[in-house]
Order: structure tokens, then C-alpha cells, then sequence
């Protein structure tokens, strides 16, 4: 489920590349006013995702619209959330040092997946980690414990660890519900039924600084056009849980936010 905000700056504010840990906090902020502090302290993935501020400027001016969207496949958190800032409660949002009045928000809606085939577009990117364990699978020679995919290695990493990153979200999120219904078992292990990837285009490489835990880090992303083909209406439902959590990693800091073409 997701929400869009329209937001007024409240002065004028240079573009900041750094932008993640500021729209992280914010989304924590509102999380706490809805009383669901349970967000920030979860161990693990945290379940939630969020857009640029778009359309992208370099100066966003006082007295100008930029929309934010938020998703999440907790349907709760996205619904108080929505509740919290339609109500008029929260008037004004801060973003680092940006100033926003709230305008409006819309009403929560989904991405509603069918069986069918859905072609998606990464409006932020996507961060894939190849750990050492898995070199000699991908002819990878290298003494760091893991490297961020990018153009030098396989197309084959790349979609592999997609799948085991979405896989590892399912599982999780659906034991935390006690919901274990939801996953077919196959020799005794859980298996979460995935849509195969039916094609996937290679945008661009993008590197981006982010701030964690106060300290300033590089990392590697990329954009992507992917299309999935669901078979069944559970993996039509797990990819929309995908998308809404995000793809790769890094989600709570706004990496991998998915959108339908």
C-alpha cells in the first residue's frame, strides 16, 4: 500500500544528494505519532520504502509542489499515517534542514497485481550486495567479504540475489505474522512461490552517499527495467509485497523503490 504527499517548501532549498537518512527519520517520526514505535525498533527489514522528491530540482523553491510517496505492505502504518497528516495534525514536515508545509495527501492505495505479466521501473536504485560466499558461483575473484553489483559482474548475480533478497522478506514478515500458510514447503524448507523474471534491462550504474548511524558511506545502486510473470494469485500477491517493501537493499533508506510502467 502507498501514499503520495504533496509538500510546499516553506523557503528556498538547494537539492540535497544525501537526502536518505533525513526522509528515513521522517518516516519514523510519523510512525511514532501513530503510535506503531514498533518500525524503528524492529530487528531486520523494516518494511518500508519511499520515492525521490520528484520532480527532480536543483533548487526547490519556496512556494513550489514537490510529491514524496511512501509504500509499505503493513497496510496499517500506511493507513494511520495517511490518517495523521488528512487530518490536519501534522501541518509542516521537516526534511533535514527543509522546511515543507503538507498540501495534501492522498488517499492509500495499492498496486494490485494480477497473474499476469507487469513490467516495473526502479525510480530509485537498486542496491544488490554479492557476498563472498558466493564468488565461486559467480566467477567472482575478489578479497573484499562483498561487493555491490555493477556492469562488471554477471546479469545472473544480479537477478539471483533479487530473488533471494525478496524471498528472505516474504519469509520473515510472514513468521512475524504467524502466517506461514502463505508459503508452500518443498523437503521440509520453506518456499516462497516468486514470479519468474521474464526479461530485465540494465539502465544505468548509479553511486550515492548515504549517512548511517552518523557516518558517511559511498554506495553502489543501479536502474533497472524488470518484467515478472506471475502464474497464480500468491505470486502476483508476493511480488506486490515485494514492490511495496522495496527491491535489494537499504529500502528504509528510500533504495528500491518500485514503480509499475
Amino acid at each position: 500500500m502507498r501514499i503520495l504527499l504533496r509538500l510546499e517548501p516553506l523557503d528556498d532549498y538547494p537539492y540535497d544528494n544525501d537526502y536518505h537518512y533525513h526522509l528515513q527519520a521522517l518516516v519514523y517520526s510519523l510512525s511514532r505519532q501513530t503510535g506503531r514505535e514498533d518500525i524503528h525498533d524492529a530487528l531486520g527489514y523494516k518494511y518500508f520504502c519511499f520515492s525521490n522528491l520528484f520532480p527532480y530540482q536543483k533548487l526547490f523553491a519556496r512556494g513550489c509542489e514537490v510529491n514524496l510517496m511512501l509504500s509499505s505492505p503493513d497496510e496499517e502504518l500506511v493507513v494511520k499515517v495517511a490518517g495523521l497528516l488528512d487530518a490536519g495534525k501534522i501541518a509542516e514536515v521537516s526534511i533535514g534542514r527543509m522546511r515543507f508545509k503538507v498540501s495534501s495527501v492522498s488517499r492509500p492505495f495499492r498496486v494490485n497485481l494480477e497473474p499476469r505479466p507487469v513490467k516495473l521501473r526502479s525510480a530509485t536504485p537498486i542496491i544488490i550486495r554479492i557476498p563472498s560466499s558466493r564468488y565461486g558461483e559467480y566467477d567472482i575473484r575478489s578479497e573484499r567479504p562483498y561487493l555491490f553489483w555493477r556492469e562488471t559482474i554477471p546479469l545472473e548475480a544480479f537477478v539471483k540475489q533479487l530473488r533471494d533478497n525478496m524471498e528472505k522478506k516474504v519469509t520473515q514478515y510472514r513468521s512475524q505474522e504467524r502466517a506461514l500458510g502463505y508459503l508452500a514447503h518443498e523437503r521440509g524448507e520453506a518456499v516462497v512461490p516468486l514470479p519468474e523474471v521474464l526479461s530485465y534491462r540494465f539502465v544505468k550504474t548509479v553511486s550515492k552517499p548515504i549517512t548511517v548511524k552518523g557516518e558517511r558511506q559511498q554506495v553502489i545502486g543501479s536502474i533497472w527495467e524488470l518484467e515478472f510473470a506471475p502464474q497464480s494469485p500468491l505470486e502476483a500477491s508476493n511480488l506486490e509485497f515485494a514492490i511495496e517493501s522495496g527491491f535489494g537493499e537499504r529500502n528504509s533508506l528510500g533504495f528500491g523503490f518500485m514503480n509499475p510502467i
